[in-house]
């Protein structure tokens, strides 16, 4: 081909060609930018939604935590609770029985009014309160006690005459006696076979 084109006219096009590649290049150099810019903000958006979203999911866990709290605190008072009723059915003491022999020494024209009971009762005096028709009868009751291979001390205290003429009290003596349990009113009576 041959080029009748003058020198002049040359250098135009071949600027104007390099112009519309510039042009080209410059929008899409632009289009790439736009590109970038609605990728990145599509992504902030996405970190910020799941931002968001895992936050309500921290609080959420929270309020679960302090839920799992408050249970493990109930479980943990259940727990306690249970091994005091475990250390109480473990003592296995049979308070029936130890009335039952009290009163079996218990002599007639006595009545107890008042008995304190409790696992320590071996290891510190029990009070009873007692009322009897006479003297005698609270010196019996002494006595019996004294003699019982459960008992290891006997204190007679308080003793009152509280008769009345004109009421009809049939244990007008009243009294208060201290004592001091061993371990054998701890164990049971065996049924005897007869």
């Amino acid at each position: 081909m041959i080029n009748l084109l003058p020198k002049e006219n040359k250098k135009e096009l071949h600027a104007a060609r390099q112009n519309s590649f510039l042009l080209r290049y410059c929008i899409l150099v632009f289009i790439v930018l736009i590109l970038v810019a609605l990728i990145f903000s599509g992504t902030y958006f996405i970190f910020k939604s799941t931002e968001m979203n895992s936050e309500n999911i921290a609080q959420s866990n929270k309020n679960q935590a302090s839920n799992l709290n408050k249970t493990k605190m109930e479980a943990n008072d259940y727990q306690k609770n249970i091994m005091v009723a475990k250390k109480i059915f473990d003592s296995d003491i049979s308070y029936s029985t130890i009335l039952l022999k009290i009163a079996k020494i218990t002599p007639d024209n006595t009545n107890l009014e008042s008995l304190n009971l409790s696992p320590e009762m071996t290891k510190q005096p029990t009070s009873l309160n007692i009322k009897a028709n006479t003297y005698e009868d609270v010196i019996k009751l002494k006595n019996e006690y004294q003699t019982a291979d459960f008992v290891d001390q006997v204190i007679l205290a308080n003793v009152q005459d509280n008769s009345d003429p004109q009421q009809n009290d049939d244990f007008p003596i009243s009294a208060t006696v201290y004592i001091k349990f061993n371990d054998k009113i701890l164990e049971k009576e065996s049924k005897k076979n007869d």
